[in-house]
């Protein structure tokens, strides 16, 4: 008996197969749609549903609305953090009161302290004495005038210290330092007193040349005695009217820097110097006052 052979392979019964269930699904999509179709326009007759597609759809005005609802204004966005936060400025440090900002133009003010060091660079024009000391030519006039008047007075006032060059400084400063140490106190210890009497090299006024030294030719030590003498207190009174001025008062020590040493005196000119005397007060003081 002889089999009977189907006339579709494989391949082609799979394409029917497919062909048929799509038509299928497309008949019942057509049916589906087609029903809904008579109840909305059934509806519509009965006056239930829209009876147009924009009164379907949402308008834009709420298609905005939702969105908004949805996404923050970009002034209600929260801000964007960075990777690292920045640091916290640092507070500035505060300024030091001894220090000047700037030096006054006159050259009789300069300041020179040891907060306030000589600029290297300043060249000085010195004129040498007959006792071999030397001062800036511009201050040498009135302080003659002063020692003259003193000496018509009666008095002795002698110089025993001018212009000091910075090696000079340095060996002075180092000798006090050594009377310190050999008094049993630390190295540190001895530099903090030795500087409180002898300036530290660089922070001298006799380095300007407008500082001197000046005692009495009968009592030549450079102690608490020497303010009872008479040229003392005669200088006292009259310095100021020269131009010069007791640098280091007694009562001015954590201004100057310096203990009281009533020898010492700086020129800064007569105006200057009338002014400092009439008020009872220091270089420091009065540049504080002029500079503002």
């Amino acid at each position: 008996m002889k089999k009977k052979t189907s006339k579709y392979n494989g391949t082609q019964k799979f394409i029917l197969f497919c062909f048929f269930t799509i038509a299928l699904a497309s008949l019942a999509l057509t049916v589906f749609l087609l029903s809904k179709a008579f109840v909305v326009t059934r509806d519509a007759e009965e006056g239930t549903v829209p009876t147009t597609l924009t009164e379907v759809l949402p308008s834009a005005e709420d298609i905005k609305d939702k969105i908004t609802a949805v996404v923050p204004k970009p002034e209600e966005a929260a801000p964007e953090l960075s990777a690292e936060p920045e640091p916290a400025p640092e507070p500035e440090e505060a300024a030091d009161p001894h220090v000047l900002k700037k030096q006054p133009d006159e050259w009789n003010l300069m300041l020179v302290n040891q907060w306030n060091p000589i600029d290297r660079n300043y060249e000085i024009d010195l004129i040498e004495l007959n006792n071999g000391h030397s001062i800036d030519r511009r201050a040498y006039p009135d302080l003659q005038d002063m020692m003259d008047d003193a000496r018509a007075e009666g008095l002795k006032p002698i110089l025993c210290s001018s212009y000091r060059s910075n090696q000079k400084q340095r060996d002075l400063f180092a000798n006090q330092v050594n009377k310190y140490l050999a008094a049993g106190l630390t190295e540190e210890e001895a530099e903090l007193e030795a500087a409180k009497w002898v300036a530290i090299p660089g922070t001298s006024e006799h380095h300007t040349g407008l500082a001197v030294d000046i005692v009495a030719l009968d009592y030549q030590l450079l102690d608490e005695g020497q303010q009872n003498t008479p040229e003392q207190q005669w200088l006292r009174e009259n310095s100021y009217k020269y131009g010069y001025i007791l640098r280091y008062p007694p009562d001015k020590s954590d201004l100057t820097g310096i203990n009281f040493e009533t020898w010492h005196y700086r020129y800064v000119g007569k105006e200057a110097a009338q002014e400092i005397h009439e008020k009872g007060i220091c270089l420091e003081e009065y540049l504080a006052e002029y500079m503002n």
